[in-house]
């Protein structure tokens, strides 16, 4: 049994406090998901970037020469 100092205020947790830890670590994975998923959108429909990240073409059609 703990023996409270008089004036000392406890407030419970509503869980767990390893609950919390997990939680956060689902809702960053969920996160890194969510970034992964979405990391090359951008070069998808950029044509400008498809042509300078070394394909082989240029924005003309033709080869690069290198």
């Amino acid at each position: 049994m703990r023996l409270l100092a008089e004036g000392e205020i406890v407030n419970e947790l509503p869980m767990s406090p390893a609950w919390f830890g997990i939680i956060a670590l689902m809702v960053f994975a969920i996160l890194l998901a969510a970034t992964m998923a979405f990391r090359s959108l951008g070069h998808r429909h950029d044509p400008a970037a498809l042509s300078s990240s070394g394909h082989g073409s240029t924005p003309s059609g033709g080869s690069s020469g290198h």
